[in-house]
């Protein structure tokens, strides 16, 4: 299994009279089957983007999710 370090981004929600912005936060995910994790974790969830910040510790570069 690999560990993945996460950087969850929650969009803007609109409201009528304002926009909630919310703070981006990180998860770790130990998984062999990353998509099908993320799925899962964004179930009943409002949207959020997401960027892969390291797998197993190694930094990575991916940044198309965001």
């Amino acid at each position: 299994m690999k560990k993945y370090k996460i950087l969850i981004v929650p969009q803007i929600k609109n409201t009528e009279q304002s926009q909630i912005i919310e703070r981006p936060y990180e998860i770790e995910l130990e998984t062999d089957k990353f998509d099908w994790s993320m799925d899962q974790y964004q179930r009943n969830r409002d949207p959020f983007n997401f960027k892969i910040l390291s797998i197993d510790g190694n930094k990575t570069d991916n940044s198309s999710s965001l």
